[in-house]
């Protein structure tokens, strides 16, 4: 089961319902193990900042390429091997990591 736990920065998304939600892994010392209903993603943090992945699923753009791969009428489902097909358009790690600071201040403030 350990390797099922949740890491720091992995990237959770709801596969069932609409709108689907999408959260970032922000704790270190506690262990998680995520329910079946839970897509975890993984980033490559070499290639791309977990918050700007989870930024672009919440934008229109994003929600609009995760409502093309649902499967379902009742119940949307996100399709695992249509998830893994999506393809996410990435500047380069510095400008992600500067649109991240931009966002993240942003919430904090509106947390505030």
């Amino acid at each position: 089961m350990e390797k099922y736990i949740l890491k720091k920065d992995n990237i959770i998304l709801s596969k069932n319902g609409y709108p689907f939600k999408v959260a970032i892994v922000d704790i270190d010392d506690v262990q998680i193990l995520p329910v079946g209903n839970l897509y975890v993603l993984e980033v490559n943090k070499e290639l791309a900042n977990p918050y700007y992945i989870k930024v672009f699923l919440e934008s229109e753009k994003g929600i609009e390429r995760l409502k093309a791969i649902i499967t379902g009428v009742t119940i949307p489902v996100i399709n695992v091997e249509k998830l893994k097909g999506i393809i996410v358009s990435l500047p380069d790690i510095e400008e992600q990591n500067r649109l991240v600071d931009e966002y993240l201040n942003g919430y904090s403030r509106i947390k505030k």
